[in-house]
């Protein structure tokens, strides 16, 4: 029993030694685990800190990316704005000069049409005017004549006889001349004043009648030029109305074909085969340059006298009519100069006229 106890003694002196030894030991080994463990946290930090670091890094990357794609687009909206902008400028331009090219051609036919006209009326002014000297060489010489017949014819006479007193200019030149030719014939003298009194008169009429003739010729002249540019004008107006429709659908052409370019980028994003469509006019669109052709009135006009011929033809010859009887009414110079009477005298002496012609 005792040396059992002692046994029992012994291995409780070397449990608790050994026990000692654990605790003693015991900090150290903590020590040594705490180590490890802060050693391996530090190790998944540093790890996490570098996953999150490269995350950031791709996160930093995409979002640089994303914003560059972000300003692409808004420069190609940016883009895309002012295309389409000159596009509408380039059309409004285009119509612009245009317009403008058919105003100058129009300014053009007038031009050129006043010029005709200028040129003549500077003609029949010019022919005027010589016709008119030629009237008064004329009118001088029937006086020089007229002069010298009755110089000629008073030789003979008595100037105690003459009881005359000239009313008028023409009287008093007769007389002068009766004075140095000593005649005395009181009744040829009142049929010779009366005469150049009548003669003056009618000269004074043609003349009258002559420039009221060539007013009449310078209206019908600008009337013809007129209706000369107006039917340029209406050619060319159908023309322009022609051109117009053409524009007018060739817009909807571009519309569409910037609709249709459009949906071929998407076709193309989407990786679909799409056809192309060029810029041609489709049947629809030439049937829509031919309504709004018809739609117009003057071309409603020109297509009824087109199909109703007798009917233009009626208008027609009764502007006929109208001109023939305007022509009637002016009267020709031949026949104003050949209406200016003559009247003879009591006595039996030749008398002339205006343009030295025997009227006898």
């Amino acid at each position: 029993m005792k040396a059992k106890e002692i046994n029992y003694q012994e291995k409780v002196e070397e449990y608790s030694k050994t026990l000692k030894q654990q605790i003693k030991g015991l900090d150290a080994h903590i020590d040594t685990v705490l180590q490890k463990h802060e050693q391996d946290f530090l190790n998944a930090f540093k790890c996490q800190m570098f996953a999150l670091y490269s995350q950031l890094k791709d996160l930093k990357k995409k979002n640089d990316e994303n914003e560059v794609r972000l300003k692409h687009d808004e420069q190609m909206n940016k883009l895309q704005k002012s295309l389409e902008w000159f596009r509408d400028e380039a059309v409004k331009l285009g119509e612009s000069t245009q317009y403008y090219k058919k105003e100058s051609e129009k300014w053009k036919a007038k031009a050129e049409s006043l010029e005709d006209d200028r040129k003549f009326l500077e003609n029949q002014l010019k022919a005027t005017k010589r016709k008119i000297k030629l009237l008064q060489i004329d009118r001088e010489e029937s006086k020089n004549s007229d002069t010298s017949l009755q110089t000629s014819f008073f030789r003979t006479q008595d100037p105690s006889s003459l009881k005359f007193t000239p009313s008028n200019k023409s009287g008093e030149i007769v007389l002068e001349l009766f004075h140095k030719a000593n005649c005395h014939i009181d009744e040829f003298m009142h049929e010779l004043e009366k005469f150049f009194n009548d003669l003056e008169n009618k000269y004074n009429e043609s003349l009258k009648h002559i420039k009221n003739s060539l007013e009449v010729e310078r209206k019908r002249y600008k009337t013809m030029s007129a209706q000369q540019t107006s039917v340029f004008f209406a050619k060319s107006d159908l023309e322009n109305l022609f051109l117009e429709c053409v524009e007018e659908v060739r817009k909807e052409v571009n519309k569409r074909k910037i609709q249709t370019v459009a949906q071929q980028k998407f076709f193309k994003k989407c990786n679909v085969v799409h056809k192309e469509i060029r810029d041609v006019l489709t049947p629809g669109d030439k049937r829509k340059i031919l309504e709004m052709l018809i739609s117009n009135e003057q071309v409603l006009i020109l297509l009824y006298e087109k199909l109703f011929p007798y009917r233009a033809n009626q208008y027609g010859n009764n502007i006929r009519k109208d001109d023939r009887e305007r022509n009637e009414q002016t009267p020709d110079l031949e026949e104003l100069l050949r209406q200016v009477p003559s009247k003879p005298s009591t006595a039996k002496v030749p008398y002339y006229s205006y343009r030295g012609k025997s009227l006898n």
